[in-house]
C-alpha cells in the first residue's frame, strides 16, 4: 500500500483506491470518473486515457475491502460518476 493513496469521492464520502490495474488503455469515450460496470471482481472506471479496474478500496471510516464486498453495500449504476471533492 503505497503512500500517499489514491483517493476519489463517491456520494460525497472519500474512497481510497488501494488496489487497480488497467483494464483497457484505448477504450473510453466518456468522461474521466464515469462508472462503466461492475463486476464481481472490480469497479471499471473511465479514465482520460482508457479505462480503469478498482479492485480494492477503503470507504472513509471503513476497513480496507475487495471491490466486490464495497458493491454488496453500496448501488453503483453505469453513468454515475466518481468526483475530485
Amino acid at each position: 500500500y503505497p503512500w500517499p493513496h489514491a483517493y476519489t469521492f463517491f456520494k460525497g464520502t472519500r474512497l481510497i483506491v488501494l488496489r487497480s490495474v488497467v483494464a483497457d488503455a484505448s477504450a473510453s469515450a466518456t468522461s474521466p470518473g464515469t462508472i462503466l460496470r461492475a463486476t464481481s471482481e472490480a469497479i471499471h472506471v473511465a479514465t482520460g486515457d482508457g479505462e480503469l479496474a478498482i479492485l480494492e478500496v477503503q470507504p472513509e471510516g471503513r476497513r480496507v475491502m475487495r471491490a466486490h464486498d464495497f458493491l454488496l453495500g453500496h448501488r453503483l449504476a453505469t453513468g454515475e460518476t466518481f468526483s475530485e471533492s
